[in-house]
């Protein structure tokens, strides 16, 4: 049931997908399905701590983490741009963010702050209240429908209950 119902509960999706590399058909599919919803989409990379340089012959660095990282994150902005059919940046908010949840976790229990602001964690609540203001103007108006909804609801009972009452005053006093 969750399956066919979660679009109308969901207002937000946390894609969430390792740095290393996966199944970009897979990933682009389950995209697809969420922008076809019309849902904010916020794709994380877990695990950039486990991300390393590139070591070539004679242990010469040919690529350090950021540029791995970097080569990611674009391959992943990549996937978001096919699955949402977006043609230039700015058409659809989505964002990809790294972070390492190890790090993050890691930083809080050993009060390690440098270790905590290097998991990028900020970063990915950012995102989330980013995301939040963009989807709830969304939400008050599916909230204000509902409201209405309801109180057309009480006003139709208590006309009904009204109408009744009189009816059956009206009744008793002709007999």
């Amino acid at each position: 049931i969750f399956a066919e119902l979660w679009h109308k509960w969901c207002y937000i999706c946390v894609f969430l997908t390792t740095v290393k590399a996966n199944s970009d058909e897979i990933n682009v599919e389950k995209i697809r399905i969420v922008n076809e919803k019309n849902k904010e989409i916020i794709l994380v990379q877990n695990m950039i701590d486990s991300v390393e340089p590139k070591i070539g012959k004679n242990g010469v660095i040919e690529e350090d983490k950021e540029v791995i990282l970097e080569k990611h994150k674009k391959r992943a902005e990549n996937l978001l741009k096919i699955g949402t059919k977006c043609e230039n940046d700015e058409c659809k908010n989505f964002k990809v963010i790294q972070v390492s949840a190890l790090n993050a976790y890691k930083g809080l229990i050993e009060k390690e702050h440098e270790l905590y602001e290097k998991s990028n964690i900020d970063e990915f609540i950012s995102g989330i209240y980013k995301c939040i203001e963009n989807v709830m103007p969304k939400i008050n108006e599916a909230r204000g429908i509902s409201i209405k909804g309801k109180i057309d609801n009480i006003i139709a009972t208590d006309e009904r209950l009204l109408s009744d009452d009189i009816n059956t005053y009206v009744s008793s006093i002709n007999k």
